[in-house]
């Protein structure tokens, strides 16, 4: 899915204290190159067709083609996300080779790393030096040696491993996303393998059940409803998105969000 960030019309890039409490966060990609830097806590990060496993002081890329998704997310888990606009990198990396890399849109390979302590620790200075007192002439200075200087750091650093998610999992997870409402059996038909080995990928791919995915690809969809259209009451999403009931949904939502979907509403305006 397709995200538009909504960066102030006077900056080049954007860092942030990200401290979601366990709550969800939706496939999605940007035009906007991304690094997340671990600084407390644990989460699975789905990227493309891998799998991360990040923990503290772990850094990770992500690129403007790369759908992602972090899943199993522990309470106490607090990262900084940096993103930044793809013409203001272009023009500090201009013909450099040794930030190319920063400019590609997809590249292959795994780009998550853990840093050295010590790395970890500038970035960390360096992030919170950006944001201090909120002055955008002082940040957009910034942004770019922050981009560059993590590069260099994750350049140095040791690799994570990752894991391949299985083709008949991804088959079924863009299944879901387009169709929330397929049942079980067509949907292990779409992925090429049985109901019972599908579930089983499942749990020891994602840690999660199939029905468990369905539920939250349902309040993903929901969700994107009420981006689109503000004006939609949450019955009908609620019942548009397959839901039995207005408080199934409001139970499932809070579930999987982490809060209630006018708390959530509220937060988001």
């Amino acid at each position: 899915m397709f995200e538009a960030l909504r960066l102030d019309g006077k900056v080049i890039g954007e860092v942030w204290l990200h401290e979601p409490r366990g709550r969800l966060h939706h496939w999605h990609h940007h035009d906007e190159p991304e690094f997340n830097l671990v600084l407390r806590g644990h989460a699975t990060y789905l990227l493309a067709d891998r799998r991360y496993e990040l923990h503290r002081h772990g850094l990770v890329w992500l690129f403007p083609r790369q759908e992602h998704m972090m899943v199993d997310l522990s309470e106490d888990l607090t990262m900084w996300i940096g993103v930044i606009r793809p013409t203001a990198l272009r023009q500090v990396v201009a013909d450099h080779a040794p930030y190319q890399g920063l400019l590609d849109a997809d590249p292959p390979g795994a780009f998550c790393r853990l840093l050295a302590p010590g790395d970890a620790a500038f970035l960390d200075r360096v992030c919170r030096d950006i944001t201090r007192g909120g002055d955008h002439v002082r940040q957009n200075a910034g942004m770019p040696y922050l981009f560059l200087t993590a590069w260099d750091r994750f350049q140095q650093s040791g690799a994570i491993d990752s894991t391949r998610l299985h083709p008949a999992l991804l088959r079924a997870t863009a299944a879901l996303a387009r169709n929330t409402a397929i049942a079980a059996t067509a949907l292990a038909k779409v992925s090429g393998v049985s109901r019972f080995h599908l579930a089983r990928l499942f749990r020891s791919e994602l840690g999660t059940t199939m029905l468990a995915w369905r539920s939250r690809a349902r309040i993903e969809q929901a969700m994107g409803l009420r981006r689109a259209r503000p004006d939609l009451e949450w019955t009908d999403i609620a019942e548009t998105c397959g839901f039995g009931s207005y408080a199934q949904f409001q139970r499932t939502f809070s579930q999987v969000v982490g809060m209630t979907p006018r708390r959530w509403r509220s937060a988001k305006d």
